[in-house]
């Protein structure tokens, strides 16, 4: 065969190709299809919390102030750092998830993103979520150190019993304008 005809007999394998797909694509997409509506409900966490940083302040002494250079020279030196949330889930009193979470971003500078689905039995379900923001050693931020955050919600929590039938979505969510966790069915 020439190449010539080699190259004909290629491009109408092609086009044949081509007019093949497109038929079947066409008649699968005529095929019914629905969605099996679940058994169980979906509890859906969805929102955005800034940082929580703490910046912890001292006051240098006079040997520390005489090491440094005039125009570094400050009578107080604070130190920040950023706090991770841990959040927690409880379904009947039962706890479902317990997470700590990091602010996002590579210098962990970003917001801490939450977004988590849980399938849970149908029915009048007790739902309890804590966002709480924690210091390295585990214990909640105190009141005093609360005051020195950057606008973060410290402690967001919400508790509350619903109905969900089979198929329903509860979502928990942050309400900005009352500044915590609302929920929208």
């Amino acid at each position: 065969m020439s190449p010539r005809a080699r190259r004909w007999t290629l491009r109408l394998l092609g086009a044949v190709l081509a007019v093949a797909v497109a038929v079947i694509t066409a008649a699968l997409s005529r095929v019914p299809w629905s969605a099996e509506r679940s058994e169980r409900a979906l509890v859906r966490l969805s929102w955005r919390a800034p940082i929580a940083r703490v910046e912890e302040c001292r006051t240098l002494t006079g040997e520390e102030l005489s090491r440094l250079p005039l125009h570094m020279r400050k009578p107080e030196v604070c130190e920040g750092r950023l706090l991770p949330y841990v959040l927690s889930i409880e379904v009947d009193e039962e706890e479902v998830l317990e997470e700590t979470l990091l602010p996002s971003g590579a210098r962990q500078d970003r917001p801490v993103y939450v977004f988590r689905e849980l399938s849970v039995p149908p029915g009048t379900r007790h739902i309890e979520v804590s966002f709480v923001s924690r210091d390295e050693v585990g214990v909640s931020v105190e009141a005093e150190a609360a005051a020195r955050t950057e606008s973060a919600p410290v402690d967001l929590s919400i508790e509350k019993t619903v109905t969900l039938p089979p198929g329903a979505v509860l979502l928990v969510t942050y309400d900005e304008a009352s500044g915590g966790l609302v929920t929208r069915e």
